[in-house]
């Protein structure tokens, strides 16, 4: 089990072979490492085998995350042969927003959209379908108002009400001939 160790000054290391999982579809691969091994050093090592950012990357062994310390000295971890280690790619906040507001119902409206796609591209109605996806979107989110509420069209309004603070040609004629403008 891996384990933190105090930086000493023996060296006692030894070479100990651990099985990388990458979240995502990448089969698991083996690496050998020196035990103990500083997280920073697993890191960079786990990054070039795998081919991916270490700046994102984040390391989780026996159910604990592991990253590097700034302004301070890293911490050594004792490794066993045969440990797995996860390697996971921090997702930037915009995307990690976008995926968890959406709810189940968008998400299958989404994934079916997806179905049909080339269905529709198959009998020559790609254009039509991004159309009809794009009226439906608008028309879907058009809402309904609350009674009480009133539009930021007049033309829409009970005797065509204007909102507060609305600038027309009337209110400036006025303004004008009250020598307030």
């Amino acid at each position: 089990m891996g384990e933190i160790v105090e930086e000493t000054k023996e060296n006692n290391n030894k070479v100990v072979e651990i099985t990388v999982k990458t979240i995502g579809p990448a089969r698991p691969s083996r690496l050998s490492v020196s035990s103990p091994i500083k997280v920073h050093d697993l890191r960079k090592l786990i990054a070039k085998g795998n081919h991916l950012p270490i700046e994102n990357l984040r390391l989780i062994l026996h159910g604990k995350y592991w990253m590097t310390v700034k302004d301070e000295d890293d911490v050594y971890l004792r490794l066993c042969d045969g440990d797995s280690v996860i390697a996971a790619l921090k997702l930037p906040d915009i995307l990690l927003m976008a995926i968890f507001s959406l709810s189940l119902k968008m998400w299958a409206i989404i994934f079916l959209w997806f179905v049909f796609a080339p269905i529709a591209h198959r009998w020559d109605l790609g254009p039509l379908y991004i159309l009809g996806t794009a009226f439906s979107i608008i028309f879907l989110n058009l809402g309904q108002r609350q009674p009480g509420d009133i539009s930021a069209y007049s033309i829409f309004n009970d005797d065509f009400q204007e909102l507060p603070g609305t600038l027309n040609a009337d209110r400036l004629d006025r303004d004008i001939r009250a020598g307030q403008f």
